[in-house]
């Protein structure tokens, strides 16, 4: 930092006689010494007034000049070196903000002025989320001491994902003080215009939850935002639930649209998996629900969970559908269910009940279940068990979306209220709160590793890094420990599938139209007939399409 420090202590009878020397009044100084080092840091001056006697007493002027003068010692005049560090004082975007336009220009704001040397592609990097730096141009205005970063025109910004900016500790300041260590600050992009038209989507088919709980302990059974104490840090999440003394209620959702359907995507977070195998912090289970897109209507419902060395995505779809075809004896649940790969098949008004999946969840393990599910599809399965006599044994809270953002529960925490009373959840877009920290895979972060996808063949998304696990879950394999865009499909029991299909980590939740065509022995089609497997938006994959053909103008 250039400043001018100084203490000047210099005898005012010496300051005045140089003065009157200097004007041609007096004998000339005997030394003038001005000691400065080359870098323009150091400046010492020292002035010595000597002995002269031949001078006016310039501060009693009517005393003549025989009045003797006392001389004066040698006074330093010292600017001592600038040996503060500079700062950043300022970015845009700022660290953790989301939201940015893909046309964003990254700035850095200094404490000071600083060596523009320094201010260059070898000191400022711009990194997306492979890690990969971005070309750009920099450019430095010294009057405000900020630094521009504008990425190249020919690179590709991504809506939806993280971004981070180093700056070197080696940049410098005019008198050489590095910052000191690198500063590193991150951000994530938006999505593209439109994406409320989703929420009105996943509002119109919320499911209402019938979340069954522990009496002791009943807030480890409410699903809530992996943010719910405020600080990004999933590692402290059980602690900060324990001492939690309220805690609001929300569900995370995202929808693909292709030609023909929907396919909204509900997930649950629990700050603990507790069953008789694992213990640990931070899970997610989840629903599916696929909506036909013309005429509109509910025709299936996915649920995930995890529970054990299992991963089951269980499905239930509507007689109307057409998704398994009856024998002729009237019974879509003997055979033909199984034949189709559906765990069980109701009418739409008993599945979809006002337009809304009845979804059961368990306690401790949060199995994602069906509520109206009382007769078990094979004998051997031992997940998702419930019948009549079973309900009116639980504790059940009852959560549905009022449309509104969450409500929040307070100590004491209620293990079971009513039907017709219930909570009422909010709704968070799981893209904009997971997904764009999907690199956030360090202690003190979301993810404990990622992953890179392998899509089926000839598929898009080779290479993409999906989140894997929740930290601190026990390892990236664990069930119920993993971030729904690795989750697998992986039964209790093969006895209840005849064809059974395995997807690689990430289909289902990247190409859900695909997993859903493959499990109910579909083929899909490129256009808006049938099955269509198009998609009009896909934001993991960049696809958006609305408004550009007449199949993908309902939401634009």
């Amino acid at each position: 930092m250039n400043r001018l420090m100084g203490i000047f202590r210099v005898d005012v009878l010496a300051i005045l006689a140089v003065s009157f020397l200097m004007a041609g009044c007096g004998g000339t100084p005997q030394d003038q010494d001005v000691e400065a080092d080359d870098g323009g840091i150091d400046i010492v001056i020292q002035i010595d007034t000597g002995n002269d006697q031949g001078g006016h007493d310039l501060a009693n002027p009517d005393v003549g000049s025989d009045v003797s003068e006392t001389s004066t010692p040698d006074i330093p005049v010292e600017i001592p070196p600038d040996e503060v560090p500079p700062l950043v004082v300022a970015t845009y975007p700022m660290n953790e903000e989301t939201g940015i336009p893909t046309d964003f220009v990254v700035r850095v704001t200094f404490s000071e002025d600083m060596r523009a040397v320094f201010l260059s592609a070898d000191f400022l990097k711009l990194f997306d989320v492979y890690g990969q730096s971005v070309p750009g141009t920099i450019e430095y205005d010294a009057t405000s001491f900020t630094v521009s970063f504008t990425p190249e025109s020919t690179t590709q910004i991504q809506s939806l994902a993280p971004y981070s900016f180093r700056i070197s500790g080696s940049v410098q300041d005019l008198a050489a003080n590095e910052l000191g260590s690198d500063y590193t600050f991150r951000f994530s992009t938006r999505g593209p215009d439109g994406m409320d038209g989703y929420r009105e989507i996943a509002s119109r088919y919320a499911p209402r939850l019938y979340q069954a709980t522990q009496i002791l302990a009943p807030q480890w059974d409410y699903p809530t935002s992996v943010n719910f104490d405020l600080d990004w840090n999933m590692d402290n999440n059980v602690p900060s639930l324990e001492a939690a003394q309220s805690l609001p209620i929300w569900v995370y959702y995202d929808v693909i649209e292709t030609y023909t359907h929907y396919f909204i995507r509900y997930m649950y977070y629990y700050a603990r998996h507790d069953d008789s195998t694992f213990v640990f912090g931070n899970q997610v289970s989840g629903t599916m629900v696929v909506v036909q897109k013309d005429p509109e209507e509910p025709i299936a419902v996915e649920t995930y969970f995890g529970n054990g060395g299992f991963e089951d995505i269980r499905s239930f779809v509507t007689t109307e559908s057409g998704l398994v075809i009856d024998d002729g004896n009237g019974n879509y649940n003997d055979g033909d269910r199984r034949k189709y790969n559906a765990n069980w098949v109701f009418p739409k008004d008993q599945l979809f009940p006002g337009g809304h999946f009845q979804n059961y969840i368990t306690s401790k393990s949060h199995e994602s279940c069906a509520w109206i599910q009382v007769t078990k599809e094979d004998s051997l399965d031992f997940k998702c068990q419930l019948d009549s006599a079973m309900k009116s044994t639980l504790n059940i809270m009852h959560f549905s979306h009022k449309g509104t953002d969450a409500e929040t529960l307070n100590t004491p925490f209620a293990y079971k209220n009513s039907e017709g009373s219930d909570v009422g959840y909010g709704l968070r877009l799981a893209i904009e709160d997971w997904w764009v920290r999907r690199d956030r895979i360090d202690e003190g972060q979301m993810f404990g590793a990622t992953i890179d996808y392998v899509p089926p063949q000839g598929m898009a998304g080779s290479g993409m890094v999906l989140p894997g696990n929740f930290r601190p879950s026990p390892t990236g394999t664990t069930a119920g420990g993993k971030s729904p865009w690795r989750w697998e499909w992986e039964p209790a029991t093969m006895n209840a599938y005849l064809y059974y299909t395995e997807f690689s980590e990430g289909t289902f939740f990247i190409h859900p139209a695909y997993y859903f065509a493959q499990r109910h022995r579909l083929t899909p089609t490129a256009d808006a007939s049938g099955f269509s497997a198009s998609y009009c938006y896909n934001p993991y994959l960049q696809i958006d399409k609305r408004g550009t053909t007449a199949d993908c103008s309902s939401i634009n």
